[in-house]
């Protein structure tokens, strides 16, 4: 989450830390993700491919209530992935997210879309304490990287996530291994699949596991952390410039 700002709405005036269900949303890529969370465990999830997430996030986040057989009064809070990934996508995760927050009184947990991506690979990883590398295709011919170490049910962050053309990657883990040190690296993301033999360079791949980020595992982040009651100051982690800026900036 971010500071607050003079002038913004502030919700969920309650202790965040007594969190039992969650409503988690990711849009990141083009499958929109939603999941009832309670507990420390997951009572419904979906995942669909779409042509455009405003059309059916909300028809899913009725799915996900509906197969929980809760509503969204019950919810104590709202868990996003903020990011990184499509632009489009995260304006409209996170603005369904805030809209729901606003709506219900309730607090908004942002975490990172990469960083659930990694927890996901941890059940299929063969050295579940390895470091994971989480690769998101951020089309432009550049992907999206963050690099996260198991820490009890979640990970953390070991470098800022960043933006690099494919072929740089592997060049700039060199130069950053002590980092995890120098420990081999797990890796996962539909960025990996795209380029599969650069980053056979970076890692070894994980396979098995979903190679986008899930809505319970952005649920499952959210609720290791402390949530922010100042809804209108989360924004979106785009990493990078949008296209508009850089063509600005030209």
């Amino acid at each position: 989450s971010r500071p607050g700002c003079a002038g913004s709405r502030r919700v969920g005036q309650r202790d965040l830390r007594k969190l039992v269900l969650l409503l988690a949303l990711d849009t990141a890529t083009r499958t929109g993700s939603a999941a009832v969370w309670q507990d420390g465990r997951v009572l419904s999830e979906r995942r669909e491919l779409v042509t455009t997430h405003s059309e059916r996030l909300l028809a899913i986040v009725s799915d996900v209530l509906g197969d929980a057989q809760k509503t969204l009064p019950q919810i104590d809070g709202v868990a996003v992935g903020a990011g990184p990934g499509s632009f489009t996508g995260l304006r409209i995760g996170m603005a369904t997210a805030k809209g729901l927050c606003f709506a219900l009184d309730k607090p908004l947990y942002a975490v990172s879309s990469l960083a659930a991506l990694a927890l996901g690979a941890r059940a299929h990883a063969s050295d579940a304490g390895a470091p994971v590398l989480a690769c998101l295709d951020a089309l432009r011919d550049e992907v999206f990287v963050g690099i996260f170490a198991p820490r009890g049910d979640i990970v953390v962050p070991l470098l800022a996530e960043f933006v690099l053309a494919p072929e740089a990657v592997g060049a700039y883990l060199a130069r950053h291994a002590s980092a995890w040190g120098h420990a081999p690296l797990g890796v996962i993301g539909n960025g990996a699949e795209r380029y599969e033999a650069i980053a056979a360079r970076w890692g070894r791949r994980i396979g098995n596991a979903a190679q986008i980020p899930a809505a319970a595992h952005v649920a499952a982040l959210a609720a290791a952390r402390d949530a922010s009651d100042n809804v209108a100051a989360i924004v979106p982690s785009y990493v990078r410039l949008s296209e508009a800026e850089t063509q600005f900036g030209k």
